[in-house]
């Protein structure tokens, strides 16, 4: 247990329905990744205030974020929407827990036997997320995977991933450093080159240039992990060709 940790522990013994020192404790396990830990104590929170809409919110991303590592993932993914849907019951106005129901059931949805009613379910909270504020580029970015995993199975592909690459577009409009939107989009325009046709070539060349930039804001970042995933992303694209990008890669990191 770190200090803080136990800091907020000691300051609970001593005051068990102070609600404020439940949720600095909260927050300090979900940071550490204790989720089990982080839905226990919003829960004891809720207990003392049952409408504290953030906690509600929050405990359902604890809950989403604790499926991954769950037998039964569907049922923190309900027990997710359920916490959504309480605060939204509350306010409906709630920005936040729009955009998160929405995540939750682009989830579900990948393993749904339902899967493009799930996906329609996801494209109207993002959109209602974008309703109430306009300026939200990560619901645009949903909205955009949404439109991309429908194109998979879709015999309108190409409708579908317009519609994700115009939520991209607006998306990075927003906020220009989104580099999993470079990302995203780049493998969007590089599976309409796959296609063919008179804009191929077109698409190949902009597929290029967004992982690219994807790659260079990631490591601007220091966020290695997913510089090493755009590299990779571009040996699909670029094909067989990217020997150098790995090798310069190692460089990097040996000067870092």
């Amino acid at each position: 247990m770190t200090k803080q940790l136990l800091a907020f522990s000691e300051a609970i013994e001593q005051e068990p329905t102070h609600a404020r020192s439940i949720v600095n404790r909260v927050n300090a396990r979900y940071n550490l990744k204790d989720y089990e830990g982080a839905v226990t104590d919003y829960s004891q929170a809720l207990k003392i205030k049952p409408n504290q809409i953030k906690a509600l919110v929050n405990r359902g991303n604890a809950r989403y974020m604790l499926a991954e590592y769950s037998n039964d993932p569907d049922t923190e993914y309900n027990l997710a929407i359920a916490d959504y849907n309480r605060a939204i019951a509350l306010d409906n106005n709630e920005v936040e827990a729009y955009l998160r129901r929405g995540i939750v059931r682009t989830q579900m949805a990948k393993y749904s036997g339902e899967s493009r009613q799930d996906y329609k379910k996801a494209i109207a909270d993002f959109t209602h997320t974008i309703k109430l504020n306009i300026s939200k580029a990560e619901a645009y970015f949903q909205r955009g995977v949404v439109y991309y995993q429908i194109a998979q199975y879709s015999s309108n592909y190409e409708q579908e991933y317009n519609q994700a690459i115009a939520d991209f577009n607006q998306a990075l409009t927003i906020s220009p450093k989104l580099a999993k939107v470079y990302l995203k989009r780049g493998m969007v325009r590089y599976e309409l080159a796959q296609y063919g046709g008179s804009e191929s070539n077109k698409y190949q060349t902009k597929a290029i240039e967004d992982i690219q930039a994807s790659a260079k804001i990631f490591l601007e970042q220091g966020d290695m992990d997913n510089y090493q995933q755009a590299l990779s992303n571009m040996c699909v694209v670029i094909e067989n060709k990217c020997d150098p990008l790995f090798q310069g890669s190692s460089n990097v990191e040996k000067t870092n």
